[in-house]
């Protein structure tokens, strides 16, 4: 498991979700946790220059595949498909479009 999380809220950038759930949660899975720590605010080149060096290093230990959680936002779903590809991931996405009435 790989996700960002915020230095400043401890949480999933994107979600808020807390490190100690995440921390919970891959260890139900019996999984590996990566974090990648971010600061509070930055640009989109720095996130996608530190995104880029922790890729690289999960693609040199033999991880090429991206596990994407996006249920239906077209623009998101290319862009993250376009930025992996670059690095040689393929992004998976196993919720896409199931209706989110059924996820809950």
């Amino acid at each position: 498991m790989f996700t960002s999380v915020n230095n400043q809220f401890q949480g999933i950038s994107m979600h808020g979700v807390c490190v100690e759930l995440l921390e919970q949660q891959a260890k139900n899975i019996g999984k590996t946790l990566e974090i990648m720590p971010v600061p509070e605010t930055l640009s989109l080149d720095v996130y996608k220059n530190l995104m880029t060096i922790k890729l690289i290093k999960l693609k040199n230990q033999g991880i090429l595949h991206s596990i994407c959680g996006d249920i239906f936002l077209e623009d998101l779903r290319q862009y993250k498909e376009d930025q992996f590809a670059r690095i040689g991931f393929i992004a998976v996405f196993p919720l896409w479009k199931i209706p989110t009435l059924d996820l809950i």
